[in-house]
């Protein structure tokens, strides 16, 4: 494992540390394959901690899913990340070497704005392919996938110049220049397709994971419909 970066959160200033996983052992992700997998994390708290303390923020910005929806189950990768890493079970080294000829999955847990932006930059730089996504709309523009819940947020989005990964519920349709995550139509693995760096396509993924999250999830959707038939 390693530790690439350690200092405020770009978010909120609270301490977060950035790792990366699958050096030593790949990761058995199915979706994704065999990429290495970065982490952001709250330094001084463990996931879980962070998530029943509601600061969360520090990490996810203000990405909705925080809130008992996000399909990542915090006591397991994510703890097991954080638990190494305060053990000191990590390397650190030069982040062009380290990211060097490496497939990376950037945020398997967390924004990856929360990280300074030329933390990604070095680590990318000679990588031979990466994906990933933000929730908070700033920075990384053309690197990173622009992650959104609703057509008007990615037509908003796609204008601004984003790529943008649209979360939606099975029934809906996709919208005009949006193509449906290969993964669940031909079971390709994100290390082959490569489409979410940020700059090749508008992805659009049905809602995953527990069905209690994907209940949750749809009661949400409901939510900003009320809200946005509200403003029309």
């Amino acid at each position: 494992m390693y530790l690439l970066y350690e200092g405020p959160s770009e978010l909120d200033g609270e301490p977060i540390v950035l790792l990366m996983t699958g050096d030593d052992r790949p990761s058995s992700n199915t979706k994704t394959g065999p990429m290495m997998q970065t982490w952001i994390i709250k330094q001084n708290e463990s996931p879980t901690e962070a998530y029943h303390n509601q600061t969360t923020q520090s990490i996810c910005g203000d990405c909705p899913l925080q809130n008992g929806i996000c399909y990542v189950t915090l006591s397991h990768s994510p703890t097991r990340v954080w638990k190494s890493y305060k053990a000191g079970n990590y390397k650190t080294g030069n982040l062009k070497t380290i990211g060097r000829n490496r497939l990376i999955r950037a945020g398997a847990y967390g924004d990856p704005n929360a990280v300074p932006k030329g933390i990604w930059e070095h680590l990318l730089m000679y990588a031979l392919g990466h994906t990933g996504y933000v929730h908070t709309h700033t920075e990384l523009k053309g690197v990173l996938q622009a992650s959104c819940e609703t057509e008007e947020q990615a037509a908003e989005l796609q204008a601004a110049g984003w790529k943008t990964y649209r979360s939606k519920m099975e029934h809906e349709p996709l919208m005009p220049g949006e193509i449906l995550c290969p993964h669940e139509k031909t079971g390709i693995q994100c290390i082959q397709c490569l489409l979410c760096d940020g700059k090749t396509k508008n992805i659009a993924a049905n809602i995953h994971g527990a069905e209690w999250k994907k209940n949750r999830y749809e009661d949400y959707r409901q939510s900003l419909e009320l809200q946005f038939a509200d403003v029309v």
